[in-house]
């Protein structure tokens, strides 16, 4: 599953804890790390509506030109350095590209572009950052497993399934990594009920926001638990995330979960 690991950078922020995360399972898993460095094109925007009134097309075009070839100049002085350096002797190994545009866009692009291949992306790690990359439409369209870093040493793993999405690759993952860093495993299990029958099983129900019971119990079980690792499972359907309407409640678990959350795919 760490074979291959992408770790995207974007130019709003440095994710030093996604990085630190990338080097320790690539040790343990004997995996490459790929780094995509993505000059983000709302930077050239935000200059572009401030100075709307006084600036030309061409002179817009020059502009864009010059941030996108500063920054570029800047990584190899500054975050190429800082990355090489947390990587320490797994540097060798590791890959470095830069693109511009849509942070999303350009993970999506890199994951097809390398689809089939060798460098087949098998996790994108990510740093939580709030208010930012939870609004990122990979969460939706990426089809390999995403692994949301909110830092600190794993101590404890919760891996949660339920009866409506049984991801059989999250218990087997949630054991190797459990193994791989010598932590505590909780293998929760949850039953949904669309109807409440009377037995000792947590009812499908959904507030005014679409958050359904089910994300919050496995949310507080997880708390309860101390875990440094929730481990959950999606099943790719036309009814979404755990078979619950549209609304991706994986982002909110990731969101309100104070702990890294890995996200699987079926």
């Amino acid at each position: 599953m760490f074979k291959n690991i992408l770790v995207p950078i974007s130019s709003d922020y440095f994710p030093k804890m996604a990085i630190r995360r990338s080097r320790a399972l690539a040790e343990k898993f004997k995996g490459k790390v790929h780094f995509l460095y993505v000059v983000e094109k709302k930077t050239v925007e935000q200059m572009e509506r401030a100075g709307k009134h006084v600036l030309t097309p061409k002179l817009i075009s020059e502009l864009e030109k010059d941030i996108y070839h500063t920054q570029v100049r800047d990584i190899s002085k500054t975050v190429l350095d800082q990355t090489k350096t947390l990587m320490g002797p797994l540097d060798n190994k590791c890959n470095y590209l830069v693109r511009k545009g849509e942070f999303s866009d350009e993970i999506e692009g890199y994951l097809k572009e390398n689809s089939g291949s060798f460098n087949h992306i098998t996790c994108v790690i990510l740093e939580y950052k709030k208010h930012s990359n939870l609004k990122y439409r990979i969460f939706e369209n990426c089809s390999v497993p995403i692994w949301l870093e909110r830092g600190g040493e794993i101590k404890k793993v919760l891996a949660a399934t339920t009866s409506i999405s049984k991801n059989e690759l999250v218990p087997s993952c949630a054991k190797q990594i459990a193994v791989s860093f010598n932590a505590e495993l909780s293998l929760k299990h949850f039953s949904v009920q669309e109807e409440d029958d009377g037995k000792n099983e947590i009812k499908l129900q959904k507030d005014w926001k679409g958050v359904s019971h089910v994300e919050k119990e496995i949310v507080k079980r997880a708390e309860k638990y101390n875990a440094n690792l929730l481990i959950i499972g999606r099943t790719c359907k036309a009814c979404g995330f755990f078979g619950f309407g549209t609304h991706f409640p994986k982002v909110v678990i990731a969101k309100k979960a104070n702990m890294s959350v890995l996200i699987m795919y079926s």
